[in-house]
């Protein structure tokens, strides 16, 4: 009985379509096609949790596919973990947007996670919006590929032969991992790490991936596109009215009045004296969430020390802005 269901499997299969492409959920495999041309290998669209030292790997877990007008559904159950992924597919211009939910069920040490796509060999080039490069030979181990900006949020291959460009833009936090897999996988990597230090996440939800896939076509195309998110982006870390600007990095404030900069060095920040040391807001790790044109969230986490600092900018009118900071003990 075991066999039979395992045949069906393999045959049953769920599709979503858009305009140029398709996703295809068939067993533990969500694959992404040009027409009849698959653009993915491997494991396909994935997520791994790291837990205890061992990579647990979405293709292991129990997968239930479920299909409506507007969204394709993975839920995924994992045996060994008290965890369970919510992924949600839904069609955008040029692509497709994924969004991973995490359902920790018993408190649960989560050392990093993983969220990605494992292309066809064939793609040789890549590129992000600063820099560009080839893919190295394939060898017998994973291969990381050194970026100057691994906070990029768009990281994408380059068009070769019938395969299209295809372009992965993190929508939240995270860093960039841009990989080759070993010979016995045949894949380009790209992903998107988030770091969790092991740290002990409560029985909850909780929000891992916000990812958006495009495919496009034609090489002036794809720099157009990739010119346009990039002024998307750089809006997106900006807040303002009139005259006033707030203008955010990765881990910094600024403000402007015009093109003049009022503040310098570490701009808007915060620093705490702990045993004769001080601890500047700078040196941590930010995530950044943008609300609306005049409101951005900002978390910032101190470690080493058991705290983090919820920060929230409000542009009030065009001479003011408010500045909420609430402090917590983990």
């Amino acid at each position: 009985m075991q066999t039979l269901q395992k045949v069906f499997l393999k045959f049953i299969g769920y599709r979503m379509r858009n305009k140029t492409a398709s996703i295809y959920a068939c067993g533990r495999h969500l694959n992404i096609l040009h027409e009849k041309t698959k653009l993915t290998n491997d494991i396909c669209l994935h997520s791994s949790v790291l837990i205890g030292g061992h990579w647990h790997n979405s293709s292991e877990g129990l997968w239930q596919v479920n299909e409506t007008q507007d969204v394709l559904s993975i839920t995924i159950d994992w045996k060994k973990i008290p965890l369970r992924q919510i992924w949600q597919i839904r069609r955008i211009e040029n692509g497709f947007n994924w969004l991973v939910y995490s359902d920790v069920k018993a408190p649960l040490k989560i050392e990093k996670i993983i969220g990605g796509i494992m292309l066809a060999p064939e793609y040789e080039e890549w590129f992000n919006t600063v820099e560009q490069g080839r893919f190295p030979q394939f060898n017998e181990s994973w291969e990381s590929i050194f970026l100057q900006d691994t906070k990029s949020k768009i990281i994408g291959v380059k068009a070769n032969g019938i395969l299209p460009a295809l372009i992965v833009e993190n929508l939240q936090h995270g860093e960039i991992l841009l990989q080759n897999a070993p010979q016995s996988c045949l894949s380009r990597a790209l992903r998107v790490e988030l770091k969790t230090h092991n740290e002990l996440f409560a029985a909850n939800r909780y929000k891992s991936f916000n990812l958006n896939l495009y495919l496009i076509f034609g090489a002036k195309k794809c720099e157009n596109f990739v010119k346009q998110k990039s002024n998307q982006l750089l809006k997106s870390k900006e807040l303002g009215e009139g005259s006033l600007r707030l203008k955010l990095s990765d881990s910094s404030v600024h403000l402007f009045w015009n093109d003049l900069q009022l503040s310098v060095n570490q701009g808007l920040h915060s620093a705490l004296l702990v045993n004769n040391e001080w601890f500047d807001s700078s040196k941590c790790d930010w995530k950044i969430e943008r609300i609306n044109d005049q409101c951005i969230y900002i978390d910032i986490d101190w470690r080493p020390l058991p705290v983090k600092q919820s920060w929230q900018l409000n542009i009030i009118d065009e001479n003011s802005f408010s500045w909420k900071v609430k402090t917590y003990f983990k």
